[in-house]
């Protein structure tokens, strides 16, 4: 469900993106549970992407449910190119 209104005003727009660019698509449930400084530290590993290293996402997933985790957590990460 997106807001509990009758009415819904989407915002939208377009820009390019570049090789290495890097999409981040959460619900509030992230961005309500874990600092913006922590949210780019987990996005630069996505950037370091490696076969050992762990999955962003999932990170920042575990990190919000450890914080209390009082809404859904969705987490998308997508590194273009």
């Amino acid at each position: 469900a997106v807001g509990v209104e009758k009415g819904l005003e989407v915002d939208k727009g377009s820009f390019p993106l570049h090789e290495g660019d890097i999409l981040l698509l959460a619900t509030d449930g992230l961005m309500n549970m874990v600092s913006d400084q922590e949210i780019e530290k987990q996005l630069f590993c996505a950037s370091e992407a490696s076969p050992e290293g762990g999955s962003p996402a999932k990170e920042l997933v575990r990190q919000a449910l450890a914080a209390g985790g009082f809404d859904n957590v969705t987490v998308i990460v997508v590194v273009y190119g």
